[in-house]
């Protein structure tokens, strides 16, 4: 008995990708096609104790948080500050699913700052939780499980999370673990969902990520030394969300953009009702400017779609709606930090695939503002500790 649990230990350790897959598995539970209708307090509740494992990690090991990280914890702890100026604490429903997501925003981030010196496992680990929720998506969609006809829109704005981590993940797993085979499956598969589903979300998503790195490699291969500015392509996405809000809201038509949601996409140019929601969110700011809504502010905007909306198809009025002026400035720091840890990065290869995905999460901003946001914590802390998770030497690139 005592040699099998040393032979348990032994592998255990030897294999910490499955601690890595462990932790989390928790934090990313509602993603996943088999698990995505069941949402118990007894399930969720282990992203609380995943925290409490990764502190006691990180203050055992005497890791210091990033300064990404720090701003992440602020981000949260502002979100749940204005959820107590909106909301009675008697309102036990909405503290408990605002705790919960902040505990899984910040357990996904310190997953990667701890690891990051350990990344064969991190990527493994990570990975595997990927595949499970994208393999599960592409069975349900061959067996006709899931018809992409009648797919629910929290489903569809849960791919659009899982494809874009997804392939950044694949990426990074041919490029550390030089295992070909399971990333570029893994990338055929996002490629797969993104087309069947037809979302104009993701579509323009993957085709930002997969355009800046078509336009990274030629530049590379034609001058070593130019850069593409992260600072750059995330401002362009930015503009792009303030004038298209802006225009739409207005009714006034970009030419250029309603050909290409007609032609290309075929969408109509008030982003399928998304200026109706817009407008309602834009007068719900004006009340309540400085602290915002807190948790998840309905939205009571008619359209052909419905008349409650549970949040603002747009990142940026989101931020605003839930957290006020204070909550998106602190958005923007965070950004700001991490654009700048990428236009930093000396690593050519390296800045090229994280300014795709940064770029790729920016533009859905225009469109979509995400429930599960938290998952996209995971890919922007892999994107601002590259330089440490890609251990590999530079000449051989």
């Amino acid at each position: 008995m005592r040699r099998v649990s040393t032979e348990i230990r032994k592998y255990l350790f030897e294999n910490r990708w499955i601690f890595v897959f462990l932790l989390a598995l928790p934090c990313l539970n509602e993603s996943f096609p088999t698990l995505y209708s069941i949402y118990h307090y007894i399930y969720d509740s282990f992203s609380v104790v995943v925290l409490m494992i990764l502190l006691g990690l990180m203050v055992f090991k005497k890791e210091k948080i990033s300064s990404l990280g720090i701003i992440l914890i602020v981000i949260q702890l502002w979100w749940l500050i204005a959820t107590f100026f909106n909301y009675p604490l008697s309102d036990i429903e909405v503290y408990k699913k605002t705790v919960f997501d902040i505990c899984r925003a910040i357990s996904l981030a310190l997953l990667v700052e701890f690891f990051k010196k350990d990344p064969k496992n991190l990527i493994s680990g990570l990975l595997l939780n990927c595949e499970l929720a994208i393999y599960s998506y592409l069975f349900s969609f061959l067996a006709g499980i899931i018809e992409t006809e009648k797919i629910t829109r929290p489903l569809l704005n849960t791919l659009i999370l899982w494809i874009i981590t997804g392939t950044l993940l694949a990426f990074l797993h041919i490029l550390i673990n030089r295992r070909y085979f399971r990333g570029i499956f893994m990338i055929l598969s996002t490629l797969f969902i993104t087309i069947k589903v037809h979302s104009a979300t993701s579509i323009v998503a993957m085709a930002g990520f997969y355009g800046v790195l078509l336009v990274g490699t030629i530049l590379l291969h034609w001058n070593n030394k130019m850069k593409i500015k992260a600072s750059h392509l995330v401002l362009f996405a930015v503009i792009a969300n303030l004038l298209i809000a802006f225009f739409v809201t207005k009714g006034q038509s970009i030419p250029i953009l309603d050909y290409f949601l007609k032609t290309v996409l075929g969408r109509s140019s008030d982003f399928t009702g998304r200026d109706k929601i817009w407008l309602e969110t834009l007068r719900m700011i004006k009340e309540k400017p400085i602290i915002g809504y807190g948790y998840r502010p309905p939205i009571y905007a008619h359209n052909d779609f419905g008349d409650v909306f549970p949040h603002a198809h747009n990142q940026v009025l989101q931020r605003l709606l839930a957290t006020g002026v204070i909550g998106l400035l602190q958005f923007v720091v965070f950004h700001v930090e991490m654009i700048r840890k990428i236009d930093l990065e000396e690593n050519s290869i390296g800045r090229i695939l994280m300014i795709a995905t940064v770029f790729a999460i920016c533009l859905t901003y225009i469109s979509e503002a995400y429930k599960k946001f938290f998952i996209f914590y995971l890919p922007f802390f892999l994107v601002y500790h590259f330089g440490k998770v890609v251990y590999y030497r530079k000449d051989r690139l």
